[in-house]
């Protein structure tokens, strides 16, 4: 029996390798491809390579998008979110973005430093917003390619010229419709959770209410996105579109009642 190394007292028959508790504190090595020996990456080194490749995949999707390969940019900030999940387990990113003390924590093993933390939740922003942006370009695609297809008499006044393309576009293929709309407001939810003023994203979100029938849900964004931004143009349209949304549904009402005093009436 001989004396442990370490210090710690254990007593151990000899062994080439040493004494159990030396032997648990060898630094684990890897070979490399040259057939040398190199300490194994360390879990902050394994994230900042995440990071780095969601930044590629980023990137490679905004230049898809500018050159109207929708589909793919897609594809690519689906990818970003890919490598992004997962390093978030122990607290919402809530808690994160309102700046309380340490990094989020992975897996309970590692957490992730200050500039870990703030990359990861920029690229959370950014495809998630990107995504719903993607997702509003495909619905604009499919209702131009619907609109394309109706005849609109020149002698139609302004407001009936309206309610016939508003005809097309529920024609659109159901694709384009009410999953698409769901999933820009699941996107669009994502980044206000962690920047509540996004106004690109709220501008979007209203969109997209307002394709859902949710006028109330829709004016509700609208106010916030005037509140930080009083000319955003976009806002604007959507405005226009939320008017015309709450006049379908007051003729709508109307008819209804219409029907239901006259049923009244007749009993």
């Amino acid at each position: 029996m001989v004396p442990c190394a370490a210090g710690c007292g254990h007593s151990a028959p000899p062994s080439p390798l040493g004494p159990p508790c030396a032997r648990s504190r060898i630094v684990p090595h890897t070979s490399t491809r040259a057939g040398g020996m190199q300490p194994a990456a360390s879990p902050s080194s394994e994230i900042d390579e995440k990071l780095d490749r969601a930044a590629e995949a980023r990137e490679e999707g905004n230049a898809l998008f500018k050159a109207g390969e929708h589909s793919q940019a897609m594809f690519k900030w689906h990818e970003v979110l890919n490598y992004v999940r997962g390093l978030d387990r122990s607290r919402s990113y809530n808690s994160a973005v309102n700046g309380k003390a340490g990094g989020i924590s992975m897996e309970g093993k590692s957490s992730l430093t200050d500039e870990q933390n703030a990359r990861m939740l920029d690229l959370l922003v950014a495809a998630h917003g990107n995504l719903a942006a993607g997702l509003l370009k495909a619905r604009r695609a499919g209702v131009r390619h619907c609109q394309r297809r109706v005849t609109v008499p020149p002698s139609l006044g302004a407001r009936a010229r309206c309610r016939r393309l508003a005809d097309a576009r529920s024609a659109a293929p159901p694709g384009l419709q009410k999953g698409k709309w769901e999933r820009v407001v699941e996107n669009c939810n994502a980044v206000l959770d962690l920047d509540s003023s996004h106004v690109k994203c709220l501008a979007r979100r209203a969109k997209a209410y307002v394709s859902l029938n949710d006028a109330d849900a829709a004016e509700a964004d609208l106010r916030r996105v005037f509140a930080l931004e009083p000319g955003n143009t976009d806002a604007l349209r959507t405005q226009q579109e939320v008017v015309r949304l709450r006049e379908v549904q007051h003729r709508t009402e109307a008819s209804l009642y219409a029907k239901m005093f006259s049923k009244a009436t007749l009993s």
